[in-house]
């Protein structure tokens, strides 16, 4: 039985070992070829692409460089990851959170319209899932002094009348982490949409940062490599053994926990490593077909999970999903769907986001109880379905009757 999960979800092992094989080229230039890559997919200029260690960087960086001051209000979903409201933990401005929308797991209209205040400065929408929030246009007319910045990182590929996710905003941020679209590890891109906040002062702030260091670099291939190993149970057990030994030997970069309790961690923020870029660039090379696959899965999903009392379903032709996502309102426990869909199909299912502030247990920063009573219920009852290049669409319907079985009260 195949086993897929939702880590490396459009990388392949020889494409880690290309890069490598292509050393000097790729650790020369290959951020540079990922940005021209990027600046193509979306239609454009590469000079608006911006190449950091990781999403959150390079939305603290911009935020940055916006002179917010304590005080200033940053608008953002009530349903997050808690590296999103770091960013502006850090800079000691005021995270307000708006409800999000059941009908598309994405921040609702009305509850921005009132969260607006004199001091509100930004706004992060974001597209959760790969799911286009359709009102960037709206809101930009009411309040066009106020920054729109688009939370990209679930994105790549997905489109809203024709404008590729990503462009609508006035900056957006994408992330290559594992489990992202494109990964490089941990790394993640700025596109400065608005030529007002290309500034110079901006430029010369990113010029400025560093890489990481080769430590981290190295212990980021091989946590690539490692999630990179698909298939059968073999392929399953040797990946997770593999994985315990490199995680017990501190060998896998991960969240940090500094990150988790929202205190300021070390070496942020940093720069793409040319050679992760290079990683990037070549999964880039492949994006059309990687889409194509994506989609095929979601309509597959949507005839699996078609006409289950149980389950709702966010289905559109234009979205090119980072996970499948479904709320569950049946009466089985979640953690034991999860595990028997596991045992008896092969497939990982995931409870992402299991709080308003991802993970459950993170750093809540300017958040109470009760805020936001949409996203604390879907927070219950999400699950969510691997979109991988790994998972083949003909196995996902042979899957069909024991999905529906497992899913069905």
């Amino acid at each position: 039985m195949l086993k897929v999960s939702f880590l490396s979800n459009s990388l392949k092992a020889k494409t880690v070992i290309q890069a490598l094989l292509h050393y000097p080229r790729a650790s020369s230039m290959g951020d540079r070829l990922l940005s021209n890559s990027l600046s193509r997919f979306l239609s454009v200029e590469s000079t608006r692409v911006f190449l950091f260690n990781s999403g959150r960087m390079a939305l603290y960086s911009f935020l940055k460089s916006l002179g917010l001051k304590a005080g200033d209000e940053i608008i953002v979903p009530g349903y997050t990851c808690v590296v999103v409201t770091n960013a502006i933990k850090y800079l000691e401005a005021t995270a307000v959170y708006a409800d999000i929308d059941e009908g598309d797991l994405n921040i609702n209209l009305d509850k921005i319209l009132k969260a607006v205040s004199p001091k509100t400065k930004a706004i992060v929408i974001s597209h959760n899932f790969g799911i286009p929030f359709k009102h960037i246009d709206e809101i930009k007319t009411k309040y066009p002094d106020i920054v729109i910045i688009e939370d990209a990182a679930h994105v790549m590929g997905s489109n809203f009348k024709g404008r590729s996710v990503g462009t609508l905003g006035d900056a957006a941020f994408f992330s290559f982490e594992y489990s992202k679209p494109i990964t490089t590890g941990m790394g993640g891109a700025l596109l400065i949409n608005n030529p007002r906040y290309m500034t110079p002062g901006f430029i010369e702030y990113f010029n400025s940062l560093i890489y990481p260091g080769n430590s981290q670099k190295i212990r980021i291939i091989i946590g690539l490599l490692i999630y990179s190993i698909n298939g059968g149970r073999i392929a399953s057990l040797a990946k997770r053994i593999l994985t315990g030994v490199a995680r017990r030997s501190g060998l896998l970069v991960m969240t940090s926990s500094h990150e988790l309790t929202g205190s300021f961690p070390p070496n942020y923020p940093s720069r793409l490593d040319p050679l992760l870029g290079y990683i990037g660039y070549c999964q880039m090379r492949s994006i059309h077909e990687i889409t194509k696959h994506k989609r095929m899965l979601a309509e597959a999903y949507r005839e699996i999970f078609a006409g289950l009392p149980n389950i709702r379903q966010f289905y559109g032709a234009e979205t090119v999903y980072v996970r499948y996502p479904v709320v569950y309102k049946g009466g089985k426990d979640r953690n034991y769907l999860i595990a028997r869909m596991v045992k008896e199909t092969g497939i990982d299912v995931g409870e992402w986001f299991n709080d308003v502030v991802h993970p459950r247990g993170s750093c809540r920063y300017c958040y109470s109880d009760g805020q936001c009573p949409v996203g604390e219920g879907i927070s219950r009852t999400i699950l969510n379905f691997p979109v991988s290049l790994h998972l083949p669409v003909e196995y996902l319907r042979q899957k069909r009757e024991k999905i529906r079985e497992i899913m069905y009260e």
